[in-house]
């Protein structure tokens, strides 16, 4: 498996590089599942997380930094179960159907701490045998590569890499 790291700083825009690749692949009709972790802004001006489908659009809310009922906290957020396991069978499904590209948007502290993605990206990166591409900032790279032994890797930062070029290197890499 290769695994293309999407990295940038936080708020740097990564998620939307992310999703202008996933609407790349489509356009040249490549098979591609995942989600990102879009930002929304709520009435009081405070950020919480959706979990965006990328392949069907679907939308759930999953995070918060405020207390919600049955959220379970990570960190400095609570997240929705129900969002976590609409993320587990996006990507278990691409997995199941062998899917050439799976994207992940993000990688962080949480799963650093064993929470949220954690064990889904250790079944993927023991069970998938195409692409895999992850967004995870700059300063967590190399704990997220030693954590999850990721063997083979680009990394592609968003300030110096296009959307077309990351594209096209995942095209090279699915021709082999």
């Amino acid at each position: 498996m290769k695994t293309f790291i999407i990295t940038g700083e936080r708020e740097g825009g990564k998620t939307l590089f992310i999703r202008d690749l996933y609407q790349y692949l489509e356009s040249k009709k490549i098979p591609a599942h995942g989600f990102i972790s879009k930002g929304i802004f709520t009435g009081d001006g405070c950020k919480d997380f959706e979990i965006h489908a990328l392949h069907t659009g679907k939308n759930i809310h999953l995070a918060s930094r405020k207390e919600t009922g049955g959220y379970k906290k990570y960190g400095r957020f609570y997240f929705n179960p129900s969002a976590i396991r609409f993320g587990e069978l996006i990507l278990q499904e691409a997995v199941r159907k062998r899917i050439r590209v799976i994207l992940i948007d993000e990688i962080g502290p949480i799963e650093l701490n064993d929470g949220v993605w954690s064990n889904m990206l250790q079944n993927i990166i023991s069970r998938h045998k195409k692409i895999l591409v992850i967004t995870v900032r700059k300063k967590l790279i190399h704990e997220v590569i030693e954590k999850f032994q990721i063997n083979n890797y680009r990394i592609k930062d968003i300030n110096t890499s296009t959307v077309k070029e990351t594209a096209e290197e995942i095209f090279e890499f699915l021709s082999f």
